[in-house]
């Protein structure tokens, strides 16, 4: 899956439910979303890579697409959406994540020897490619 129709998803099915995310929650629901994906399959949910940014995981592409909102909600003019996306529990863990405070989402990400601490080291890994090895660690100890 290309995570620009990942990032449409979540954004469509958090402002139908009524919990619009701002992009930085966006990026951190697509991380725990992969890392749910690996856990559950063993494969990537989506293609492209996540960087290792200041506040956390992100896609670059998907931060561009959705920057212009700033730290605001992002809303959509979508009406339906079609929710055999992604399986039900997936669609669950969204929801929930998408009801917790930006910076808590970024704490999870900041975990002691979590993938990105492991990339961003204090700075000098900033925008740094994080690694599949060390996303699949993240992955065998998500909780969600």
């Amino acid at each position: 899956m290309k995570a620009l129709d990942l990032a449409r998803y979540i954004v469509q099915l958090t402002d139908l439910n009524g919990f619009p995310v701002s992009n930085l929650q966006l990026q951190k629901i697509m991380y725990f979303v992969n890392l749910k994906h690996i856990k559950d399959t063993g494969s990537f949910l989506i293609d492209e890579p996540f960087e290792a940014w200041q506040f956390g995981p992100v896609v670059e592409e998907v931060y561009r697409e959705y920057s212009i909102w700033a730290g605001l909600a992002i809303y959509t003019d979508a009406k339906v959406l079609d929710d055999r996306t992604l399986s039900p529990d997936m669609n669950e863990l969204i929801l929930n994540l998408a009801k917790k405070y930006p910076w808590e989402l970024v704490n999870i990400t900041h975990l002691p020897n979590s993938a990105w601490d492991r990339t961003y080291q204090g700075g000098s890994g900033n925008h740094a490619l994080i690694s599949k090895e060390l996303i699949r660690l993240d992955a065998q100890n998500f909780k969600g």
